[in-house]
This record gives C-alpha cells, sequence and structure tokens, in this order.
C-alpha cells in the first residue's frame, strides 16, 4: 500500500461511497413506508418485546440485513459527530497565551503558520481547526524540549496545517465509523492517520534532525490518541520511532485474512440484494403503526424503556469486561 496519504484517504471515501450507495438504492427499493415499517420492527425488538420479536419472522433476510446495516450506521455516525461537537468545545475553552519571541516564535515565522500557546500540564501539540487550521502549542511542551526538538514538533505540525489534515482526518473518521461493520474501512483509517504522520515527519527531518524528531514525539505523547478534530503530534508514536530509528523499517499490513474475508462477504452481499427488489410484505403495517401508537408495553413507551434498559445492561457488561481486562494487564 502507498505511503501517500492522499491516495490512502481516496480509497477510503471511494469505500465509502460504494457502501453508502448499495445500502441507499437497497432502501428506494423497498420504498419509505417499508423501510419505516421494518426500522420500527428492529427497534422494537432491540428492546425485547415479544411481539417485534415474532415480527422478524416474516421479515426477509436481505430486507433485515439492508436496514439494520443502515440503522447501526446512522447511529454510529450520529455518535462521531456528538463526540466532535463536544471536543471541539473543550478546545475552544483553552486558556491562550500569546506567542513570545524565541524558537517558536521563529518557527512559526520560517513556516508561516499560526501558533498559539496554551496553559497546560501536559506536554502537547497539536494543529486543529477545520477552515482556519491553527497549531497549539502547550507550555509544557516549551519548557521541556531543546531548541531543535521544538523546531520539529511545529515543523512536523505545519505540514499538517498546510494539508488540511485535520478536515481530512475528520472526515475519514466520521467515514470509518460510520461504516465500522466493513473492517476495510477502519484498517484504512489507521493506514491513513499513519502515513499522514510519517509525511509530516519527513518535513520535520528536512528542517531539523531525526534525532530532534524523535525526542519531540517520545516526549509529547508516547501514542496518547489526539481528539478527533485534531492532528496530534504523538499519534501512531511507537511505529514512527521504529522509522525514524530505521528509515526501511516496514509497515504493519493493512489487512488480515479475516479482515478481508469480512469486507469482501459485505460488499458481495450488499451489491447482491441492490441489484435483486427486496418483496415486503405492507399488510401489517397498518396494525403495527396502531401497536406503535398505544400506550402498552408494545408502543413507543414501552420500546423506550425497553431500550434503556438493555442499554444499561449492556453499559453495565461492558464496563465489567474492561474491569476484568485492567486487573489482568495490571497483574501481568
Amino acid at each position: 500500500m502507498t505511503e501517500r496519504p492522499n491516495v490512502v484517504l481516496g480509497f477510503l471515501l471511494t469505500g465509502a461511497a460504494v457502501l453508502g450507495a448499495l445500502i441507499v438504492v437497497g432502501l428506494v427499493q423497498m420504498g419509505g413506508d417499508g423501510v419505516l415499517g421494518l426500522a420500527a420492527i428492529l427497534v422494537g425488538a432491540l428492546s425485547a418485546c415479544v411481539f417485534f420479536l415474532g415480527e422478524l419472522e416474516r421479515v426477509p433476510v436481505p430486507a433485515l440485513l439492508i436496514v439494520s446495516l443502515a440503522l447501526a450506521s446512522c447511529a454510529a455516525l450520529a455518535r462521531a459527530l456528538l463526540r466532535v461537537v463536544g471536543e471541539r468545545r473543550l478546545i475552544a475553552r483553552l486558556p491562550v497565551e500569546p506567542v513570545v519571541n524565541g524558537t517558536l516564535g521563529d518557527v512559526a515565522a520560517a513556516a508561516a503558520v499560526p501558533v498559539q500557546l496554551i496553559t497546560s500540564a501536559r506536554a502537547t501539540a497539536f494543529c486543529v481547526g477545520l477552515i482556519r487550521p491553527r497549531i497549539v502549542v502547550s507550555r509544557a511542551l516549551v519548557e521541556r524540549l531543546a531548541d531543535e526538538e521544538l523546531a520539529a514538533a511545529v515543523w512536523h505540525e505545519a505540514q499538517h496545517l498546510h494539508a488540511r489534515a485535520p478536515a481530512k482526518s475528520l472526515v475519514a473518521r466520521l467515514m470509518a465509523r460510520t461504516f465500522f461493520w466493513a473492517p476495510a474501512l477502519p484498517r484504512l483509517l489507521d493506514r491513513y492517520l499513519l502515513v499522514k504522520e510519517l509525511e509530516a515527519d519527513r518535513v520535520a527531518i528536512a528542517h531539523t534532525s531525526r534525532k530532534a524528531l524523535a525526542g519531540a514525539v517520545m516526549m509529547e505523547t508516547l501514542g496518547q490518541p489526539a481528539p478527533a478534530s485534531t492532528v496530534g503530534l504523538g499519534e501512531s508514536a511507537a511505529i514512527r520511532v521504529d522509522r525514524l530509528l530505521d528509515p526501511g523499517a516496514q509497515l504493519p499490513p493493512l489487512l488480515t485474512r479475516t479482515q478481508a474475508l469480512v469486507t469482501l462477504t459485505a460488499v458481495g452481499a450488499l451489491t447482491f440484494f441492490a441489484a435483486t427488489p427486496v418483496p415486503l410484505d405492507q399488510s401489517g403495517m397498518g396494525h403495527l403503526h396502531a401497536m406503535l401508537m398505544t400506550m402498552s408495553l408494545h408502543g413507543l413507551p414501552g420500546m423506550l424503556a425497553g431500550l434503556a434498559v438493555n442499554a444499561s445492561l449492556f453499559t453495565l457488561a461492558t464496563a465489567l469486561v474492561r474491569g476484568v481486562r485492567r486487573k489482568r494487564s495490571c497483574r501481568h
């Protein structure tokens, strides 16, 4: 796979567009009433209502698959957008200091990029801004890095700014999270996030040195993830440090056989279902609508209550599993 970020991003966006188009075609074939009725049945089934579970028996498998993937994708996209909005609010509240004369100001002027200094106990640097990107550097990083290391950090982020990496990374993350059920897209996202860092590293090395950049990366994050709407200096730190120490180091494989098989199966199934009309029995939709509008356990109040209970149980189970994993990792 190429190490050119825009090429990898192009593959990711093309894959997302193909998957989205296949789902839309399948939904259009079923008609608006059929899609809404089947969506109501699926959501009701998730609330553990016996009535809706029984309704699933007469739904064709292709229709069930397409609507299920559409609902899952919409839910994943909504969750990702909410996370981005929350992160952007937190970033907007960061206290900003003026950039004084010195290495930071000199490199910012040489790279022709806007730089903001923030008060933070964490040594960090990142590029943020979708329309007007800017570089943010914490005072802790300035105080802990040598001049050449600080220059390497700024040149690295300057490349992200000139390439508009924050906007591209946000779009890539949203698409990969929307179609999370096709493993190739999340893997393409990981590869894009890595190769854009390698490209920025090459620019930083050209203006400073490998040693300076390696010191800046190790000090900044040690691989801590950056917010979805930013591009941090320490992303993919371990692989990048390996490449800094050994320029010929190979990148990890893009896909495993299982991931490739799952993706090809999903694309093939969607292509077949989109090309084949899916008949839906509309006779029970009136009865279904009547049931939804009642105040019984089958209606919207009961459905929402069931979904809330199931979501709480799922959250509790997830927290317990994470707790067990943390205890095991601490023991080792």
